[in-house]
């Protein structure tokens, strides 16, 4: 990866939080080009090994995958969760991860579901059930509503 080469040991350790958003390809009509999906998920999982070795101060990641696999039963432990599970090996997991996954052939809750148990994963569980808890806490309360208006006139 580019960024890894050029950037200088002491500023990847200082690197904190990471924004990732991947499109994977489709699986090919034609066995010829199977070749090309193999080498760009390859390269997809060497990326995200790297990342995950050279930033050992992160704690925060966001990512957003578009999945076209298929077929695929969307479980993690297959092949499209390996590079974003290789985050959470490192120093124990991180602070706060936020997954956003994206296919056409599972219904939302599906994806959202699976992205849930994948932060579970990737973060510590003190800082997973805290942030849990938060929801949860956000979820009873219900939507804040304004109960003063402030106008300004000049």
């Amino acid at each position: 990866m580019r960024f890894l080469r050029t950037t200088s040991k002491d500023h990847q350790i200082a690197i904190r939080h990471v924004e990732l958003n991947h499109i994977m390809y489709n699986e090919p009509r034609l066995t010829a080009f199977r070749i090309f999906k193999t080498r760009s998920d390859i390269s997809w999982y060497n990326a995200c090994d790297d990342m995950a070795s050279a930033f050992p101060s992160l704690k925060v990641l966001h990512a957003r995958l578009a999945i076209y696999d298929w077929p695929i039963r969307l479980e993690i432990g297959e092949l499209w969760s390996m590079p974003l599970l290789l985050f959470g090996h490192y120093d124990g997991g991180l602070d706060y991860a936020d997954i956003q996954l994206q296919m056409n052939r599972f219904q939302h809750a599906k994806l959202r579901t699976v992205a849930h148990a994948l932060e579970q994963k990737m973060m510590k569980p003190k800082m997973f059930q805290i942030r849990e808890d938060e929801r949860l806490a956000k979820e009873l309360t219900g939507p804040i509503k304004a109960k003063k208006i402030l106008r300004i006139t000049v």
